[in-house]
């Protein structure tokens, strides 16, 4: 009786050994981030999302604002407030962990979202923001207004209706890239 128990306790260790071992064995491969997509959006705004944020931002300089905004490539626009350090690691990729100040609202100027010192991994973010981070460096403030398809699209979130143009103004503190394990 005793050698039966000693041989099952030896067995339970050795399965336990094995099965351990193919765990980390699988969980340190590359395969563990394939659902991480740390690609360039290719999302572009269509003419007249862009069409609308120019109207818009000409009827609030006409109401008495001075808001200079540059039009990105991707059809978005943004005012670079502080454009923060220049070293290239202070700049975020698509895969950098950020933190940053941040507030976010509807162009009626009600507030979607706001945090402090908030952590976001950026490419868990919308479009919209994979697109402005990297224009500022650590220690940069940065406004940008976005349309619908580098936001939230026809679906929409939470507050945050189908179809709806969003303002964000953005300070970043610290830029983090990610780090695989291979």
């Amino acid at each position: 009786m005793y050698k039966f128990a000693l041989l099952m306790k030896l067995k339970l260790l050795i399965f336990l050994f094995s099965f351990t071992f193919c765990v980390v064995c699988t969980s340190c491969t590359k395969d563990t981030y394939s659902t991480v997509d740390c690609s360039e959006t290719k999302t572009t705004a269509n003419v007249a999302e862009t069409d609308s944020i120019q109207r818009y931002l000409d009827n609030r300089n006409a109401n008495g604002e001075d808001i200079e905004a540059i039009r990105h490539p991707r059809g978005f626009y943004y005012v670079i407030k502080n454009k923060g350090s220049e070293k290239d690691i202070d700049i975020p990729e698509p895969c950098s962990t950020i933190v940053v100040d941040y507030q976010g609202r509807r162009f009626d100027g009600t507030v979607i979202d706001e945090g402090e010192r908030s952590t976001f991994n950026l490419y868990q973010n919308i479009d919209g923001w994979k697109l402005a981070l990297p224009l500022i460096g650590v220690g940069g403030e940065i406004d940008f207004y976005l349309p619908p398809s580098l936001a939230y699209g026809k679906l929409g979130s939470g507050l945050i209706k189908p179809d709806t143009y969003l303002f964000f103004t953005v300070k970043l503190y610290s830029v983090t890239p990610i780090i695989y394990a291979y």
